[in-house]
C-alpha cells in the first residue's frame, strides 16, 4: 500500500485517534511466505506508546526492532490475517514493545488492502494504576487488621459494619461474623442511643468525629468508656467510616481512683492533726459524768448521765475510727494467708449471719499464695464489709471466695441486696458519705484506707440484685 495516496484528512483523524493505530507492509519471501512487516505508518497515540521517535520506526521492519518477532505467537497471528483476511480481536494482551512489556487492551488486526491495519489502546498506565490502587489497598488492610487499637469500617449509606479488626472484637467481646453486616444500632453497642445519633450527625456534618468520650456495651453488657474517632474515607470506592475506639476505662477508674485518695489523705491529714485534741476535752467531760453519777444529788439523773457517757464512748469511736484513715498509721505487715485469716473469722461472721437471718458460704481456693499484710488491719477489712453486707440483705447468702487472678490474689464478698445507688457509687470510700440512715460513713474509707496501706485495691460491682466487692492483693515481698 502506498502511504501517500491517502487524503491529508485521513491522516488528521489517525494521527488525532485516542487509540493507537498502525498499518504493517508484509515482505514476501521468493516462495511467496511472509519474513517480516514493514513498518507503514504510526499515529500519535502509537508513538507515544513505543516511546520511540516516528522516524527511527517507520520504514524498519520489525525484526530489526525486535530481535525475535518473526518467532513471536504475535508474528503468526499477523501472517493469518494476511493469508486468510479473517480479521482478529482480542480483549487484553501482554505485548512486547521497543522498551519491553506492555499492557494492551481491544487489539483489532484486519487486512487492509495489501497490508494490515493494526489499532490498539495503551492499558499499561490505567493497570499500573490499578496495581497501585491494589497494593495501597493490601497494605491499609495489613495494618488495618493487625493495628492494636480496636477499628471498624462503616458503611456511609446504609450504617452497616464491613469490617472490624481482631482488637475490635476483643474489646467488645464478639466473633468477626457476628458483627459483620449488622450495625451499632442493632448490636445494642452504644448505653445511650442518643449518643449515637449524635456521633452519626458530627460524621455527616463534618466529616470527622475526634476523641468523643462515650459509653458502650460489650456483648456480656459490660459497660465499658471509649474515646471514639471517626472519619469519613473512600475504601474500595464505596464511601465509609473509619472508626477507631480507645478504651479507657481503666483511666478512667485510676483518675477516680486518685481523687478519692487525695481527698482520703486530706481528710486523714486533718484527722491525725485534730483528732487528739478534741479527744483529751471529751475524756475529761466523761470523767466528770462519772463523778457525778456517784453523787446523791445526781442521783434523779443517772438514766441520763448513762446515755451521756454512751454517746461520749460513741463520740471517741467515731474520732478513733477518723484517726484509722490517716495514712501515717503504723501497720506490722507479715507474711499471711488470706484463707487463715478468713478461717479464725469464720466463727464470729456465721454468729453475725444467724443475728441478722442471713446465711454465709465460703468458698477458698486450694492454691492461693500468701500475702504481706497486717492481719489486724485485714480482719477489720473483712468484718466491716460482711457487715456491710449482712445489712444489705434481708434472709439472703453471703458468700466470701478466695481465687487466684494472675498475680492477684482476690477477696470477693457477695451480698443478695438491692444494689449500691448510682449517686452513692462514684462516692464510695469516701468519708461520711452513706446510704444508712445510722451509719457514719466511715466504715468503707477505713477499709479503702487499710487496702491502700496493705497493698491491696478495692473494685465494686453493683446490681439491683446485689453487691459484690473484690479486695484484690498484690503479690509483694517483706
Amino acid at each position: 500500500m502506498n502511504m501517500d495516496i491517502l487524503p491529508e484528512e485521513t491522516f488528521h483523524l489517525l494521527d488525532n485517534l485516542v487509540d493507537c493505530f498502525g498499518i504493517y507492509k508484509p515482505i514476501f519471501n521468493e516462495h511467496n511466505n511472509i519474513d517480516d512487516f514493514i513498518v507503514e505508518y504510526l499515529n500519535q497515540s502509537a508513538t507515544y506508546f513505543i516511546a520511540i521517535d516516528k522516524e527511527k520506526i517507520i520504514g524498519k521492519k520489525m525484526s530489526d526492532l525486535i530481535p525475535v518477532f518473526n518467532k513471536t505467537n504475535f508474528f503468526t497471528t499477523l501472517c493469518d490475517v494476511m493469508r486468510t483476511g479473517e480479521p482478529f480481536t482480542v480483549d487484553t494482551l501482554e505485548s512486547v514493545n521497543y522498551l519491553g512489556l506492555k499492557l494492551v487492551s481491544k487489539l483489532r488486526i484486519v487486512k487492509y488492502g495489501e497490508a494490515l491495519a493494526i489499532s490498539w489502546r495503551d492499558k499499561s498506565e490505567q493497570k499500573a494504576a490499578e496495581d497501585s490502587y491494589r497494593i495501597s489497598e493490601e497494605k491499609f488492610q495489613r495494618v488495618f487488621s493487625s493495628s492494636p487499637i480496636p477499628m471498624a469500617i462503616i458503611d456511609t449509606l446504609n450504617e452497616t459494619i464491613i469490617d472490624v479488626n481482631e482488637r475490635f472484637c476483643i474489646t467488645l467481646e464478639y466473633k468477626r461474623e457476628e458483627i459483620i453486616g449488622n450495625n451499632s444500632k442493632t448490636l445494642n453497642f452504644y448505653e445511650d442511643m442518643q449518643e449515637r445519633s449524635k456521633i452519626f450527625y458530627n460524621l455527616r456534618q463534618a466529616g470527622r468525629v475526634h476523641n468523643y468520650e462515650v459509653n458502650v456495651r460489650t456483648k456480656s453488657k459490660k459497660i465499658i468508656t471509649v474515646l471514639l474517632s471517626a472519619e469519613s474515607v473512600i475504601i474500595c470506592q464505596t464511601p465509609c467510616h473509619l472508626v477507631q475506639v480507645n478504651d479507657i476505662t481503666e483511666r478512667k477508674f485510676l483518675e477516680k481512683e486518685v481523687l478519692r485518695l487525695d481527698r482520703l489523705n486530706l481528710i486523714g491529714q486533718l484527722a491525725a492533726g485534730i483528732g487528739h485534741e478534741i479527744r483529751n476535752p471529751l475524756t475529761s467531760v466523761r470523767g466528770f459524768l462519772q463523778i457525778f453519777q456517784n453523787k446523791d444529788e445526781f442521783a434523779n439523773y443517772g438514766e441520763y448521765l448513762s446515755i451521756m457517757i454512751q454517746e461520749l464512748d460513741r463520740a471517741n469511736q467515731i474520732i478513733s475510727d477518723f484517726l484509722s484513715l490517716s495514712k501515717t498509721k503504723t501497720v506490722r505487715k507479715k507474711s499471711e494467708s488470706l484463707n487463715s485469716i478468713l478461717l479464725s473469722l469464720k466463727a464470729l461472721i456465721s454468729s453475725d449471719a444467724f443475728q441478722s437471718n442471713n446465711d454465709v458460704l465460703f468458698e477458698l481456693c486450694d492454691d492461693c499464695f500468701d500475702i504481706i499484710v497486717d492481719e489486724r488491719e485485714i480482719k477489720q477489712l473483712i468484718l466491716n464489709l460482711v457487715r456491710n453486707g449482712f445489712e444489705a440483705m434481708r434472709s439472703g447468702v453471703l458468700m466470701l471466695k478466695t481465687r487466684i487472678e494472675g498475680k492477684e490474689l482476690v477477696l470477693e464478698i457477695k451480698d443478695q441486696g438491692t444494689g449500691i445507688k448510682e449517686e452513692i457509687l462514684d462516692k464510695l470510700g469516701t468519708p461520711f458519705i452513706t446510704s444508712k440512715d445510722t451509719g457514719t460513713g466511715l466504715g468503707l474509707a477505713i477499709c479503702y484506707s487499710i487496702a491502700e496501706r496493705n497493698n491491696a485495691s478495692i473494685q465494686v460491682e453493683t446490681s439491683p440484685k446485689g453487691t459484690t466487692f473484690f479486695v484484690r492483693f498484690r503479690k509483694s515481698e517483706l
